[in-house]
């Protein structure tokens, strides 16, 4: 979803029914949720943030870091879409050669956390 799309009250209607719909009832062996795209400084994933607590209201959410959130039992992380265009995959993939390549490796930790340790 384009950024300016998710600032709309349609918009708004769209992420919160596809979250309703799609991500609320998951089943309890689902711990990890990857999204694609973090929009221009992280407004989505602010947005997106926003739109699981309101649908996911029995828990309690906690933020990971830039890139990613959990409520105790699901971690949810950004990730820079595949289809990016220009260096911004590149620059998220660089690792610490880009500020954005931090994303990255903030990306990387949290799904480490979900799939093993604790976060």
């Amino acid at each position: 979803m384009l950024d300016k799309f998710t600032k709309t009250p349609f918009g708004q209607r769209v992420l919160s029914n596809c979250i309703g719909a799609h991500l609320t009832e998951l089943s309890p062996k689902t711990k990890l949720v990857i999204m694609l795209g973090m929009g221009a400084g992280g407004n989505y994933v602010e947005e997106c943030r926003r739109s699981f607590i309101a649908s996911r209201a029995q828990a309690t959410w906690r933020q990971i870091n830039e890139v990613a959130y959990w409520d105790g039992r699901l971690a949810v992380v950004h990730t820079e879409h595949f289809k990016s265009q220009g260096a911004l995959l590149p620059n998220w993939l660089s690792g610490d050669s880009h500020p954005r390549g931090k994303l990255g490796l903030m990306a990387r930790e949290a799904v480490e956390g979900a799939l093993g340790t604790t976060l």
